[in-house]
């Protein structure tokens, strides 16, 4: 005679009765629970300002969605994002490391006096290779020289905030040695300038990848110098220190670290200078904004990153187009000295055709201005080359 089969509580009393001799194996289950049910009611943030960037939401699925596993990627970022206590976690796994003496997260390292560098691992020469020839390539298409200057990375300037036994290593040299291979690509080299200027002062924030505004002067000058512009000092200067003043950057995100002093910020450019967004003169050179947040300081410098846009001051006459990418924004208002106009190209948020453009300014001088990180791993540039051929 065949065993009837238990009904489903009796195994569930028994699985109650069996927990009974596991206290910790209680206490762990329970805890699962009661973190899944906060999570499930707390409400949901939007923006993690450690971090700063936006938190992965909760959706509803799609039959699209479950079929790709797009939903069940982004159920999994959600939990992660929305989790209990998120930043308190961060904070005690910062701590944790700190005791270990752990060096390195997440791409960064630790240095000294609340130094944060990149470390090189996730650069890659090819992208910064096929980049140096696709200006070439604009250069001859457009019959012109392009200048081009290549800001490094903080660790090739403060090498001795570096942790110890760690080699300073930005591949700096190596992406020197590409220009010989672009030979309608004219380097413009201010690494040397900008370790004369530390000696005044930070050349780099702390937390973040840009220079300070002491750095992109001093970058200014020497690539003035290096193109052979008159020397035109500005007779009054505006700078700006937003409220609040401190901020901390992009390294910070990757690592954060609340025990870490936040950087000063301060921008100083030549006065009168306009800035032109989509046909509109901006309020300013620097966005204001209704958060109490000071993470986003350089961000909402020349109000963020735009594909196009131009700033006109009092200086000579002349247009300069420059080719850049962020860390532009605290350089660009010096070349107003030298320039009536200044048009600034952004290849990762420009949507139009950078050919159709240099047509249009056909008697404008060109530079480029990249950060060594942007040049060995953005591709954006090359997305407008493959239009060129």
């Amino acid at each position: 005679m065949k065993n009837k089969r238990k009904p489903i509580i009796f195994h569930f009393s028994f699985f109650i009765l069996h927990l009974r001799g596991m206290p910790l194996t209680c206490l762990f289950l329970v805890m699962c629970v009661s973190l899944a049910i906060w999570e499930c009611a707390a409400p949901k943030r939007t923006f993690s300002d450690m971090e700063n960037r936006p938190l992965t939401q909760f959706a509803a699925p799609s039959v699209s969605a479950l079929v790709s596993g797009r939903w069940t990627a982004q159920i999994n970022s959600a939990v992660e994002d929305q989790f209990p206590l998120r930043d308190a976690w961060m904070t005690l796994q910062a701590a944790y490391d700190a005791a270990l003496l752990r060096n390195e997260r997440n791409g960064i390292l630790l240095g000294k006096d609340g130094w944060l560098f990149e470390t090189a691992d996730n650069l890659d020469l090819r992208v910064a290779r096929d980049t140096m020839n696709a200006i070439n390539a604009l250069a001859e298409i457009t019959g012109r020289e392009i200048p081009m200057a290549i800001v490094p990375m903080s660790s090739a300037v403060y090498s001795d905030m570096l942790p110890a036994s760690y080699a300073a290593d930005d591949l700096g040299a190596a992406v020197e040695g590409l220009f010989g291979s672009a030979p309608r690509v004219r380097a413009l080299y201010i690494s040397e300038a900008l370790r004369e200027a530390s000696a005044e002062g930070g050349v780099f924030f702390r937390t973040d990848h840009h220079w300070t505004s002491l750095g992109a002067i001093a970058g200014y000058n020497a690539m003035r110098d290096a193109l052979g512009l008159d020397v035109h000092e500005a007779e009054t200067r505006t700078i700006i220190e937003p409220e609040p003043s401190g901020f901390r950057g992009s390294y910070y995100a990757r690592a954060p670290m609340p025990w870490i002093a936040p950087d000063e910020f301060e921008a100083e450019f030549p006065a009168g200078v306009t800035l032109i967004i989509d046909g509109e003169a901006a309020d300013g050179l620097m966005r204001a904004t209704e958060s109490p947040s000071s993470r986003d300081a350089y961000n909402r410098l020349l109000y963020g990153n735009h594909g196009l846009m131009e700033l006109r001051g009092a200086g000579a006459e002349g247009v300069l187009v420059v080719i850049r990418d962020s860390y532009a924004n605290m350089l660009l208002p010096w070349f107003t000295l030298n320039y009536s106009r200044v048009v600034a190209i952004d290849p990762r948020y420009f949507a139009g055709d950078m050919l159709t453009l240099l047509e249009e300014y056909n008697e404008a001088d060109i530079l480029c201005v990249y950060g060594l990180t942007t040049l060995l791993t953005d591709r954006n540039l090359l997305r407008h080359a493959a239009l060129w051929n």
